[in-house]
């Protein structure tokens, strides 16, 4: 039984191998047309780091802690009274 799973497993590695084979000249081909075709690319860096800021910024203005402090100092005073 072990060299009948020998057997199959060679048998389904050499196909395998022989559909990569065969598919490759096909999908070289099919990426020399693509970017014969293709248009120029746009850049995103731009554009990412604008909507970095703009979160960042707003982050900040949510967590900044002054106004919780201002709350926090006069709950204590009050308990001090």
């Amino acid at each position: 039984m072990t060299h009948l799973r020998k057997l199959g497993r060679a048998c389904g590695v050499a196909l395998l191998a022989l559909v990569v084979a065969v598919s490759m000249p096909a999908t070289a081909e099919a990426q020399k047309k693509k970017k014969e075709e293709e248009a120029p690319t746009k850049s995103y860096v731009f554009p990412y780091i604008l909507v970095m800021m703009i979160t960042g910024l707003g982050l900040m203005t949510i967590c900044r802690p002054s106004s919780r402090k201002e709350r926090v100092d006069e709950k204590k005073k009050e308990e001090e009274v």
